[in-house]
């Protein structure tokens, strides 16, 4: 198309998708092949390459599973894609706002992982966006028996809009009852 945008067919449903020659990762460090994960970011020969979207961010586009499953309390830890797909909205993506997809589950570990801050833990809230929940989606966050845990934390964050929040913690085997964090936060709107 271009000298730095290139044309690809996506191998999951067909369609042609552009990316646009990148060096930086979505926190504006360098590329590394490390963090090519074959649906954001490719690389061809020696250059990298990002996914141009034009409609909010699905978590999905970052890894992210849903596959919690209540019955057995097991599903795939989503804190990680979920941080970098919020990550993606704030600092690349001109539309601000992250979609949960409707009818999934998404596991979050906010668990005491070593000195870790509770603000550093569980999904972080950044300003200036905003967090959508489609229909029956929601956050679980894992269950065990840390002392301190925070399945989100909205440490700073202003200007954040939430519509239909669906946070689930186990307020009965952690120690600690703290789930949301809310810390120095200002002009957030939650749609219910």
């Amino acid at each position: 198309i271009a000298n730095d945008i290139i044309k690809i067919i996506d191998i999951n449903n067909g369609e042609n998708v552009n990316y646009r020659e990148t060096t930086k990762w979505l926190d504006g460090t360098n590329m590394t092949d490390a963090k090519v994960d074959g649906y954001m970011y490719r690389k061809l020969g020696s250059k990298y390459f990002l996914r141009i979207l034009k409609e909010p961010v699905r978590v999905e586009y970052f890894g992210a599973k849903g596959d919690y499953d209540p019955d057995t309390d097991t599903g795939t830890d989503d804190r990680t894609a979920i941080n970098n797909a919020i990550l993606y909205v704030k600092n690349i993506h001109p539309i601000k706002e992250i979609l949960f997809t409707e009818g999934k589950t998404y596991l979050v570990n906010g668990n005491n992982t070593g000195e870790i801050p509770i603000r550093e833990r569980g999904i972080k809230v950044l300003s200036d966006l905003t967090y959508t929940f489609e229909k029956n989606s929601k956050v679980r966050v894992k269950t065990d028996n840390t002392g301190s845990y925070c399945g989100m934390s909205i440490y700073k964050a202003e200007r954040v809009t939430f519509n239909n929040p669906w946070f689930q913690g186990d307020r009965d085997t952690h120690i600690s009852r703290t789930g949301v964090k809310y810390i120095e936060r200002q002009n957030n709107t939650y749609y219910n």
